[in-house]
């Protein structure tokens, strides 16, 4: 027969014990609240490889790119497909 020991254990000491995990263990913590996180992870995954391919087939250096660039870039394809 198992004993438990229950603990009581605030909001933020959670959150403090939380931020002390490995990335490995947040990741983790995290796929066990948030449902779906996986299927999150591929379609962040896909737009990642799409945006590049894109910018390759423009001759443009994704990475190359500061974050204002890549909004810009961005927001410019947004506009074409709005309009194009």
């Amino acid at each position: 027969m198992e004993s438990s020991i229950l603990l009581p254990v605030s909001e933020r000491q959670v959150i403090a014990l939380a931020q002390q995990l490995t990335p490995n263990g947040k990741r983790k913590l995290l796929q066990n609240l948030i449902p779906g996180m996986d299927a999150l992870d591929r379609l962040v995954d896909y737009g990642d490889q799409r945006i590049r391919a894109i910018s390759a087939s423009r001759n443009i250096d994704w990475d190359g790119l500061s974050d204002d660039e890549r909004m810009r870039l961005l927001d410019e394809m947004l506009h074409e497909d709005q309009h194009g």
